[in-house]
């Protein structure tokens, strides 16, 4: 008599025994890198240029050289002349800062030439073309600098790593539309006499006896998310020559194979009989 489900093994415990048989190599794959989700790298990518490209103002205020906001406070504030505005897109040579010049600045706006570092509207007073500056800023204040979230030459993403929605911005923000991923091609195989597509199932319900296969939506929805593609062979009736030849074929023509059903110790539980059949 079989010992059954008496005698059991952890997940882990069992996955560590699989990966010692696992010699087979996944594809790869370039793919945009909005097909990309969840997919696993197949090489590293490197930053071909800075992000940002340029330094930027990190808050709304105005641009300035900062060695004329020394000494500057409330009760002795520093007058500079305003000469423009500086808006999100405008190139850095719109404005080249004389001593004594600001320029006003939208938050993500190039510094214009001459300006090290920006002083936030809260620390200004504004009349006309003129603004007293309250407080010092530091060269580099206020600034997003160049290179600031990624390095021209930097690996960014390694080999092996599984892409999330926010690397997906990442690797646009990089200038990066392709990349090579591993593709995995699983077969899902649903096995059982009792089972009936969805699609064939009319408005009354399922007819006595019989179920809808529904753990298959449920196996692909998890293939996917985990980057990989899930390709439905359908259902195999309860023969054990049947499952042996659809799993053998399978086998031959896909990376990977999950069957559902027949794995019990039940007289008409047939899959582990049927891949006990295939040769090693």
């Amino acid at each position: 008599m079989s010992a059954g489900f008496k005698e059991t093994r952890t997940v882990d415990q069992v996955l560590n025994e699989a990966i010692k048989y696992v010699r087979h190599r996944p594809g790869v794959v370039e793919v945009p890198i909005s097909e990309a989700l969840y997919r696993y790298l197949a090489e590293d990518v490197v930053a071909r240029f800075d992000v940002p490209g340029f330094n930027r103002s990190a808050v709304d205020g105005y641009a300035v050289r900062s060695i004329d906001t020394f000494g500057a406070s409330p009760t002795n504030p520093i007058t500079l002349r305003v000469i423009g505005f500086m808006a999100v897109g405008d190139e850095p040579g719109k404005f080249a800062l004389n001593p004594g010049e600001a320029v006003e600045i939208s938050t993500g706006a190039a510094l214009p030439i001459n300006a090290d570092a920006v002083v936030m509207y809260e620390d200004t007073r504004r009349s006309g073309d003129y603004v007293e500056v309250l407080r010092p800023v530091p060269p580099m204040g206020n600034v997003s600098r160049r290179g600031e979230d990624v390095r021209a030459g930097e690996v960014m993403f390694r080999r092996g790593m599984r892409l999330l929605p926010w690397d997906l911005g990442v690797l646009a923000s990089m200038g990066v539309y392709r990349v090579r991923v591993y593709s995995l091609r699983v077969a899902i195989i649903s096995t059982g006499n009792e089972l009936v597509e969805v699609t064939d199932v009319p408005q009354e319900g399922p007819p006595p006896g019989r179920v809808i296969n529904s753990s298959r939506f449920v196996i692909e929805g998890l293939v996917k998310s985990l980057g990989f593609d899930p390709v439905y062979l359908g259902i195999v009736g309860d023969d054990i020559d049947r499952i042996a030849k659809t799993v053998e074929d399978a086998i031959k023509g896909y990376d990977a194979v999950i069957t559902t059903g027949g794995i019990s110790v039940g007289r008409v539980d047939y899959t582990i009989k049927a891949v006990m059949k295939l040769n090693p």
